[in-house]
């Protein structure tokens, strides 16, 4: 019975919380993740609570939606992205509002664009990071990641990362001096003679 209290209890305190509607703003909370409110109240509780805040989203964009859709978009996001917190998903309905896609958005719009809205908090929080390395420049990056949220986003980063292909200019810029060289090394061995 305990329990059922403080899980009613923990995920009032969850949902009463405010919505922030930046990522600025979002970024320096320690707002609950998904993940955390499953830990302390149960997926089973989350779910009808997720249900409804996807479900108020999906009016607010006026996407072209049924139940199974948004149960859907529920599943996806707790499977995917259970790291977000009920403020992205706010900024992320907010987002969608702003874009004004052409008629009403439907689940794939909907599930790229989410995808779209990670890769863009990404790189706020990349960007955030730098701000800071900037503020304290003799801090190493690797001093300066650590907390959890940035250590994720790096990894997930760094697997994307390779090495910036060489352009067709740069290639031809190689070409040529290595054939001056060439011809420089021909010169010398057989230089010309004037008859």
């Amino acid at each position: 019975m305990k329990q059922i209290v403080k899980s009613n209890t923990m995920l009032v305190k969850y949902l009463s919380a405010p919505r922030l509607n930046t990522l600025e703003k979002l970024w320096n909370t320690d707002e609950a993740t998904l993940q955390k409110m499953i830990n302390d109240v149960g997926i089973d509780t989350l779910n009808s609570s997720l249900y409804n805040e996807i479900t108020l989203m999906c009016k607010i964009i006026n996407a072209d939606v049924e139940k199974i859709h948004i149960e859907y978009i529920m599943d996806y996001i707790l499977e995917n992205y259970s790291y977000l917190t009920l403020s992205d998903l706010k900024i992320f309905s907010k987002r969608m509002v702003e874009q004004k896609p052409y008629g009403r958005p439907i689940l794939q719009n909907i599930i790229s664009s989410l995808k779209e809205y990670d890769l863009i908090r990404d790189e706020y929080a990349v960007m955030y990071q730098i701000k800071q390395k900037q503020v304290h420049d003799d801090i190493k990056v690797d001093q300066d990641v650590e907390n959890e949220k940035m250590r994720v986003i790096y990894k997930r980063m760094e697997k994307d990362t390779h090495e910036p292909k060489q352009t067709q200019k740069e290639r031809d810029a190689e070409n040529r001096k290595a054939h001056e060289e060439k011809l420089k090394e021909f010169y010398k061995q057989y230089p010309q003679t004037d008859k």
